[in-house]
């Protein structure tokens, strides 16, 4: 099966000055595959990243440098501000900001030179307490 995305380790991201390369606060070159089969079905002839793939795309790069955390408690917001075509948008960046607390807070966006695509914040845990 096709990888829906291949990413790169943290990177310095000019266009936000204030990030540093931590594991509180992240950027990461993202690039999609647009022949992913995902982009068959939504939609033929106008393929869009669903936003359920954005969601999990933070957590699975999230989770590779936080394995303890791989439970999405809640969500305070996510917003998705503008459709991601494979085909024009392959090359993208995830940056994150971590706030600790009982659980751990993160704050994330998919974006690009152009334009934000998604902005997150949700609250991960260890395990599931419900």
């Amino acid at each position: 099966m096709q990888k829906l995305y291949t990413y790169c380790t943290c990177i310095d991201d000019e266009s936000h000055p204030q990030t540093k390369s931590s594991n509180d606060s992240c950027v990461y070159r993202l690039e999609l595959n647009s022949k992913h089969e995902i982009f068959q079905g939504h939609f033929p002839g106008n393929p869009i990243l669903p936003g359920v793939c954005q969601v999990q795309i933070v957590k699975e790069i999230f989770e590779s440098v936080h394995p303890e955390y791989n439970c999405i408690i809640s969500s305070k917001a996510i917003k998705f501000l503008s459709i991601i075509d494979p085909t024009k948008d392959h090359s993208l960046k995830l940056k994150w900001k971590l706030k600790q607390g009982d659980d751990l807070r993160v704050q994330a966006s998919i974006y690009n030179e152009n334009r934000v695509f998604m902005k997150l914040d949700m609250m991960i845990a260890t395990t599931y307490n419900g």
